[in-house]
């Protein structure tokens, strides 16, 4: 899930919070509840919450607040059925909507996510949390234009709220306009100078652009962030995963490594960590690791596109083609946009020699990512193993441009490019 959709349900709880006044002994159990829910105590919150329900069983607020901490916990059933209890009790349900919508997102049911925040919107258009989150999920899909007309909705209803520019920010990164989101990442770090994500996220735009080294300080300003925030909250997980990922980005893949043990250990059995990991092992040339760590994620969600991407590639390094082929196939049943996933099995098809099935995926992952240095390497590749250097060398120098050299570089000292 998308650390904004979870700021925002902290934001909700803090309002849930601030607005508990009366002396009224529901209200009492919700407050205390939403106390718990704040200290991450989230058993003894829903167990308080399930109080406040004993003796008000219509009390809405009880179950938007219970639905949330079932949410933070996991509990994604439990979660869901809150929230459609909620809507029935109250005439205008946004916050029940937005609590389905964003249980719909966690399981990437992404058109009934969109659907939950639009009937959110419907009863409140003026919560800024409902557009960025909309479009966030309109992002996540491709969906580039819708998401920038709500994020800019955003903007113009709260432009201090810094997440609403770095969620812009990565819209615009996604469509290639770098500096656009280069200027909303600053935006939003200026507006929240702690937020690592958006350090991390402006490092990754300047490394599209070559500027390395303003990548590289960028990526130094989000570790420094997060490691305050883990001395501070030693028992946060998230502050771990999100470190070990900016690690990855910097090629230190064992101090990542190191991160995303840390979250499994503390109990966070979450895919994303075992994805990242496996990710870090097969840099390291690990692929046995690897294979291992992506199949404990596909364990925890069957249907994780990157992490069989992942042990196809495994695979790959492994030179078990077919074991190669097979994951991809089924990483792009569910993904059929991934470039990388195409890149991958077109080298796999490369090296049982079936070339044609190999350009067709690899022209493929260039026509949905221009920018796929490793395609162009691996196309160029292989038109100099068919002899065809007028094609083959344009690959190769693209690829180059793009940061990747050594093909590029060795062919034009064997003499096969000018």
């Amino acid at each position: 899930m998308n650390k904004c959709l979870l700021v925002f349900i902290t934001l909700a709880f803090a309002a849930g919070c601030a607005a508990v006044s009366r002396p009224d002994a529901t209200k009492e159990l919700i407050q205390q509840g939403n106390q718990l829910s704040l200290e991450n105590q989230y058993d003894n919150a829903i167990a308080t919450y399930s109080k406040a329900l004993e003796i008000d069983p219509k009390r809405y607020s009880a179950y938007v607040r219970r639905g949330v901490a079932y949410y933070y916990q996991g509990n994604y059933d439990s979660a869901l059925s809150d929230f459609i209890k909620a809507i029935k009790l109250d005439p205008k349900p946004a916050d029940a909507y937005f609590g389905i919508a964003t249980v719909h997102a966690a399981k990437s049911k992404y058109d009934l996510a969109i659907a939950g925040y639009t009937k959110a919107i419907e009863y409140d258009a003026a919560d800024v949390k409902f557009y960025v989150s909309r479009g966030l999920i309109y992002s996540q899909i491709g969906s580039y234009d819708l998401a920038l007309a709500d994020l800019t909705k955003a903007v113009a209803l709260d432009p201090k709220l810094a997440d609403a520019y770095s969620s812009r920010g990565e819209v615009y990164f996604h469509k290639g306009e770098y500096e656009l989101a280069i200027s909303d990442y600053t935006r939003g770090i200026e507006l929240d100078p702690k937020d690592a994500a958006a350090y991390f996220n402006r490092g990754i735009a300047y490394a599209a652009q070559n500027r390395h080294d303003a990548a590289a300080a960028d990526y130094d300003h989000a570790i420094a962030e997060l490691s305050k925030a883990i001395a501070n909250d030693p028992g946060s997980a998230g502050y771990y995963e999100q470190r070990g990922s900016v690690y990855i980005n910097k090629g230190q893949h064992e101090l990542a490594i190191a991160d995303f043990t840390k979250v499994i250990e503390m109990g966070y059995q979450n895919a994303a960590s075992y994805l990242k990991r496996g990710s870090a092992y097969l840099v390291l040339n690990k692929p046995q690791l690897a294979i291992a760590d992506f199949t404990k994620a596909l364990e925890i969600d069957p249907k994780d596109a990157q992490a069989l991407a992942g042990r196809g590639m495994a695979y790959l390094f492994n030179k078990q083609y077919d074991l190669a082929i097979e994951n991809l196939n089924q990483a792009l049943e569910i993904d059929p946009r991934s470039a990388d996933a195409y890149n991958n099995r077109g080298a796999a098809y490369k090296f049982q020699g079936r070339y044609d099935h190999a350009f067709n995926d690899l022209s493929r992952a260039i026509e949905l990512d221009p920018g796929h240095a490793r395609a162009y390497d691996n196309r160029g590749n292989l038109y100099l193993v068919m002899k065809n250097y007028a094609k083959g060398c344009p690959d190769l120098k693209r690829a180059c441009e793009l940061g990747r050299c050594d093909n590029y570089t060795a062919s034009k000292k064997e003499g096969s490019c000018k």
